[in-house]
């Protein structure tokens, strides 16, 4: 368990700590989850995506990964420009992580094994999130050869690989993870979507995707019901460890403690314009006047809000690229079938634009964009300021 909370705390390293720990550390939790992972799939052979994720885990080089992060990042930002020619080179000697990958998200849906509780080994998250900007930085390569339709399907292959974490009895980095890949890619996808080159043929092919996902896409809230279940145990394990001498805990505290983690799951479920902002201290406290219950669950339970809005930005991502399709297929009818995951409204789509409100709900026009930097909820529409041509 605490080896897991040592992930919540790197932001306090310098850089150099930061280097040495984070892979070493990352490297024994992978260790560990790639041999279960053998081991679920050897007893669930029905689940093949499962082999080709370990596959792509066991192949990428990630320090060559990290050195290109930055130009990668810029690249998926804005466009392909220039030669890039070490970029490139590595890129090529990555093809076959990248096409493991795109395998495992043609196999999807498929299972993971199981996060029981907090000795649940983990997979290497950085190097999903690597992975994933590299086929996002290979869509925008093809993208600038003028490769549109093979750009998009580069693309759709990280949305497909991000999905998959966002899984059934996983745990919440497990799905904060998942959805940032989910966003990187879609925004890839957005610019790709617009291209003048992209073929009638592939734009009903990726919306066809999309569609898919979304309908079948788990809501961060599962998490949660997970990340419950592994904390219960730990509740009992303390009950059961606590010295004899001490007073036990009073009837009903592990109902109480049910409860609080019932009504923080209960408001994530809803939809945003629905979801409540909830202040931790005073919901614990309106569910449990035990001390011992309010301190654990102000230890155990994870900024339910933060988290739900981070999973709404991913889904706005993929509902804009849903859009885009329709739009490209000049079926401006089915645009009521993507709405803003902030306002349950159709998207704004005005003569050169189309945009969600974002979590402020605040119709900017489109001309100030949100930016999660400036905070989880602060202004700024997302958008995509340009229609498929």
């Amino acid at each position: 368990m605490m080896k897991k909370k040592l992930y919540c705390s790197f932001s306090c390293f310098i850089v150099l700590g930061f280097l040495l720990i984070v892979p070493a550390l990352f490297s024994q939790e992978e260790d560990k989850w790639i041999i279960e992972a053998k081991t679920f799939l050897a007893a669930h052979p029905e689940n093949k995506g499962l082999g080709f994720i370990i596959q792509a885990l066991e192949q990428i080089n990630i320090k060559a990964g990290m050195t290109h992060g930055d130009d990668m990042t810029n690249i998926i930002r804005n466009g392909w420009k220039g030669q890039n020619q070490k970029l490139q080179e590595f890129l090529a000697s990555q093809s076959p992580v990248m096409d493991a990958a795109a395998q495992a998200g043609q196999a999807a849906p498929f299972s993971l094994p199981p996060y029981q509780d907090a000795d649940s080994p983990i997979p290497n998250f950085l190097k999903i999130q690597i992975i994933a900007k590299m086929i996002s930085t290979d869509a925008r390569r093809l993208e600038s050869t003028g490769m549109a339709d093979s750009a998009a399907e580069r693309a759709v292959q990280a949305a497909l690989l991000g999905d998959i974490f966002c899984a059934k009895e996983q745990c919440l980095i497990s799905h904060l993870i998942g959805g940032a890949c989910l966003t990187l890619s879609c925004k890839t996808l957005e610019s790709i979507l617009c291209h003048p080159g992209l073929s009638i043929q592939t734009s009903q092919k990726t919306g066809a995707k999309l569609f898919e996902l979304d309908k079948r896409h788990i809501g961060i809230s599962e998490a949660f019901q997970t990340e419950y279940r592994s904390d219960l145990s730990i509740f009992k394990k303390t009950q059961e460890s606590m010295d004899p001498q001490i007073p036990k805990l009073p009837p009903g505290s592990e109902a109480d403690y049910k409860k609080v983690w019932d009504a923080v799951i209960a408001n994530m479920a809803k939809p945003y314009w629905e979801r409540k902002k909830i202040d931790k201290d005073s919901l614990i406290k309106e569910q449990t006047n035990n001390q011992f219950v309010q301190i654990l669950c102000q230890t155990s339970i994870p900024n339910s809000w933060e988290s739900a809005i981070k999973e709404d930005v991913a889904i706005t991502h993929l509902r804009l690229c849903e859009a885009l399709c329709a739009l490209k297929l000049q079926k401006k009818d089915l645009l009521a079938q993507f709405p803003d995951p902030f306002t349950g409204r159709p998207l704004v789509l005005t003569p050169d634009r189309i945009y969600s409100l974002g979590p402020d709900t605040t119709d900017q026009k489109g001309a100030v964009l949100y930016d999660p930097t400036n905070g989880t909820v602060s202004p700024g529409d997302i958008a995509v300021l340009s229609l498929p041509k």
